[in-house]
C-alpha cells in the first residue's frame, strides 16, 4: 500500500478527506473519528499532506488484512494459505484502492475486523473489558461507515454462545451499551467543529448554496444539533435532484458476483473461496458460525441500501469474509493434493497481477455491458501502478490563473482539490470555492 500510493491530491473525496488532515472541521458524511485521525497523521513531518492522509488508510488496510490472517491462523488452517489469503484480500481492487487513498472505507473495515476479532474472543472467555472493547468498536464504527451495522447479528451471536457457556453476566450488556456511548463520543466534536470560522464545514458549505439543491421545498435546519442531524439522517442526498436511484437487487447482486470474478479475487481466487465456503459450512464450528451471520449481514446492506456503483465498497465486509473462505479452501487442497495446493496459491497471488495487464475482457466474455462495465474499474479507471498527478497540476493551474478574490463554482469533483490548494496547502487564501452543479452540462 505505501509503494502504490502517491504524495498528490485526488478528486472528490479523497480530496476533501486529505484537506482535512490539515484543517479538521466536518466530512460530508461527518466522519468525525475518521476526521481526528487524520488530524493526527497530517502532523507526520514527511512529504506532503496528502500523502500524510493516504498514510491513514494505508495503515488501516494492513491492519484489515493482519486481523485476516490472525483469524485464519486461530482457525488451524494451513498456515501459507493464510498468508496467500491476506495477499490475496491486500491485492483485491476495491481494498487496495480504498488502501492507498484517504478515505473511510479502510478505516473503517479496519473496525469491523478488529470488531469480529473481539466478538469470536468474547464468545468464548466472556470479559468485561472485552464487552466493553466490543461496544467501542461499534460505536466508532457506526460513526464512521454503516457497513459496521452488519456486526449487529454477530455481537448478538456472541451473547447467545456466552450464555450456553453459562457466563453471560447482565454486567457485560451493560459493558457493551458502555462502549457503544463512548465509542459515539466523536460526535461531540461535529457539534463543536460547526462553526463560521472552520474553514472545512461541509454543513455550512451545503446550507450555503441558496439553490434548492438539497432543500427543494422548506428551510435549513438552524440549530447545531438540528444540522448534525441533518447531516447524519442523510437527508442531505434524499433531499437532492442528484441522488443516484438504487438499482434493482437483481442488477445489484449481479453486478456484485461479476467484480468479485473479475476485480477482487480473479479467476481462480473466487473458486477457490467458494470450496472454502462450503468447507466452513461443514465444519459447523463457532467461528464459521459467526462468520455466516456477518456474510448475511453484508449481503443484507448490498440487497438493502447500496447503489451499483457503491456495491463493492458495501461489500468490503463480505470481500474479508471470501479470504477466510479463501484460506480455508486452500486448506482443503493442502489436506488432499500439497502441489495443487502450492499450484492454486502460486495462482492466487499472480492472478491480480495478470488481470493488471490485460487490456479487454477475453473473447469469451467481452460483448457484455455487465463485464464491460466491471472491466473498465481496473485498471483503466484506477492503476496501482500509474503515479496521477493531473488533479495536482489542475489545481495549481487554477490557483495561478484566477483573479484575485473570485469565487469559484465547481461540483465535488473539481472543487475539492481547489479546497485543498486553498487550505492544506495553501496558494491562494483570497479565492472562495462553492459546491454547485446547477449549471453542470
Amino acid at each position: 500500500f505505501l509503494l502504490t500510493t502517491h504524495p498528490y491530491v485526488m478528486p472528490g473525496d479523497a480530496g476533501e478527506f486529505q484537506t482535512l488532515a490539515a484543517t479538521g472541521g466536518i466530512a460530508h458524511a461527518g466522519y468525525p473519528a475518521l476526521v481526528l485521525l487524520l488530524r493526527l497523521f497530517g502532523r507526520i513531518p514527511i512529504s506532503t499532506m496528502a500523502l500524510r492522509a493516504n498514510l491513514l488508510s494505508c495503515f488501516s488496510g494492513a491492519l484489515a488484512v493482519g486481523c485476516l490472517v490472525r483469524l485464519a491462523l486461530k482457525m488451524n488452517l494451513w498456515g501459507p494459505g493464510a498468508l496467500v489469503a491476506g495477499i490475496a484480500l491486500a491485492l483485491s481492487r476495491t481494498l487496495w484502492s480504498e488502501s492507498t487513498a484517504a478515505g473511510v472505507q479502510a478505516f473503517t473495515l479496519a473496525i469491523d475486523a478488529a470488531l469480529f476479532l473481539a466478538c469470536l474472543g468474547y464468545s468464548r472467555a466472556p470479559r468485561m473489558s472485552v464487552a466493553i472493547l466490543m461496544g467501542a468498536l461499534l460505536g466508532l464504527g457506526a460513526v464512521s461507515h454503516l457497513t459496521s451495522l452488519s456486526l449487529l447479528p454477530v455481537i448478538a451471536v456472541a451473547l447467545l454462545m456466552a450464555r450456553r457457556l453459562g457466563r453471560l453476566r447482565g454486567g457485560h450488556v451493560a459493558g457493551i451499551v458502555l462502549g457503544t456511548l463512548l465509542g459515539l463520543l466523536p460526535l461531540l466534536y461535529l457539534v463543536d467543529r460547526d462553526r463560521p470560522e472552520q474553514p472545512m464545514n461541509y454543513i455550512a458549505d451545503t446550507l450555503d448554496l441558496r439553490s434548492g439543491e438539497y432543500f427543494p421545498a422548506g428551510s435549513p435546519p438552524l440549530g447545531r444539533l438540528q444540522r448534525v442531524e441533518w447531516l447524519l439522517s442523510a437527508r442531505q442526498y434524499l433531499g437532492s435532484r442528484g441522488a443516484a436511484p438504487i438499482a434493482p437487487v437483481r442488477q445489484r447482486f449481479g453486478r456484485l458476483a461479476i467484480d468479485l470474478t473479475l476485480n477482487e479475487y480473479p479467476f481462480v481466487g473466487v473458486l477457490v473461496a467458494l470450496l472454502g465456503l462450503a468447507s466452513l459450512a461443514r465444519r459447523r464450528s463457532a467461528e464459521g458460525v459467526m462468520l455466516g451471520v456477518w456474510f448475511l449481514g453484508a449481503l443484507a446492506l448490498v440487497w438493502k441500501g447500496a447503489s451499483l456503483e457503491l456495491t463493492p465498497i458495501f461489500f468490503l465486509p463480505g470481500m474479508w469474509i471470501l479470504g477466510i473462505a479463501l484460506a480455508a479452501g486452500l486448506s482443503v487442497l493442502h489436506s488432499r493434493v500439497r502441489p495443487i495446493a502450492w499450484l492454486a496459491c502460486a495462482a492466487v497471488v499472480l492472478a491480480p497481477w495478470v488481470r493488471l495487464n490485460l487490456p479487454a475482457p477475453p473473447n469469451a466474455i467481452a460483448g457484455r455491458a455487465a463485464v464491460d462495465g466491471a472491466w473498465e474499474l481496473w485498471p483503466r479507471n484506477w492503476n496501482p501502478l500509474v503515479v496521477d498527478s493531473g488533479w495536482d497540476a489542475y489545481g495549481r493551474a487554477v490557483m495561478a490563473r484566477v483573479e484575485p478574490g473570485s469565487d469559484i463554482l465547481a461540483c465535488w469533483a473539481q472543487a475539492t482539490p481547489l479546497r485543498y490548494f486553498q487550505y492544506a496547502e495553501p496558494l491562494r487564501g483570497d479565492v472562495r470555492i462553492k459546491f454547485t452543479c446547477r449549471n453542470r452540462r
